[in-house]
């Protein structure tokens, strides 16, 4: 559930502790934080998240990295 108006977005390793003045100001416009960290504008609500694989197991590789599936956000209408 939003209730900030923003979303963070971070790598597992970065810590999420987010100040109150930089959730304010992401509400409006997007923020990057140490190029590993980002807050997101995102209405308050309830949110349903689903990942979908579309590669074998073991994902595949290219020069960008590697990848396999994808995340969605649905927001539910109450």
């Amino acid at each position: 559930m939003v209730k900030c108006g923003c979303l963070a977005l971070l790598l597992p390793y970065m810590p999420g502790d987010f100040s109150a003045a930089a959730i304010a100001a992401a509400a409006k416009k997007a923020k990057n934080h140490e190029q590993e960290r980002l807050l997101v504008p995102l209405p308050n609500g309830t949110y349903r998240i689903m990942r979908h694989r579309f590669a074998p197991e073991d994902g595949y590789e290219d020069e960008l990295g590697s990848y396999g599936g994808s995340v969605r956000m649905e927001r539910v209408l109450e």
